[in-house]
């Protein structure tokens, strides 16, 4: 596991946090939030955008513990 592969988990993990903080800011005030408002719903869309943090986070943490490694070119 390399340096860069921690600290872009740890980023990743820390980003999708921040969103979590801050989901219904996301929803009502950019674009991409409006647009799952409009295709779930307000209710499910704050969910959708919550499952979406969640999932980052796992993936962040992997990234990070070295469980998921990088293609490397």
């Amino acid at each position: 596991m390399s340096r860069q592969d921690l600290l872009v988990g740890v980023l990743t993990v820390v980003c999708c946090a921040h969103l979590l903080f801050f989901a219904r800011w996301f929803l009502d005030k950019t674009k991409n939030g409006q647009r799952l408002t409009r295709w779930f719903g307000p209710d499910r869309a704050i969910w959708v955008l919550r499952g979406l943090a969640t999932l980052g986070m796992v993936f962040g943490g992997l990234l990070a513990s070295g469980i998921i490694r990088p293609v490397q070119w």
